[in-house]
């Protein structure tokens, strides 16, 4: 398997600043609930700084899907600043 690719793309409903991105992938199988971390990476922004209310903020994450079971799966990001 190759990897996935994550487009994120957010418009902001007010002032924010931006530090960083962090990418969570958590799985779990269909008969259980329990979530197993696959993929986890905190990293700079890539146009870090302010940005106003409208302002569009985008960015691309490359997962390595060489681990990817049948089963449901949890992405989380966040998106943060100095704090």
């Amino acid at each position: 398997m190759g990897d996935v690719s994550l487009n994120l793309i957010m418009i902001f409903n007010s002032q924010v600043k931006i530090k960083g991105i962090h990418v969570n992938v958590q799985f779990s199988a269909k008969v259980t609930a329990v979530l197993i971390t696959l993929y986890t990476q905190d990293s700079p922004a890539p146009s870090p700084g302010a940005y106003e209310p409208g302002n569009e903020f985008t960015n691309e994450f490359m997962v390595d899907s060489s681990f990817s079971p049948l089963g449901h799966y949890a992405v989380s990001v966040t998106v943060h600043g100095n704090d």
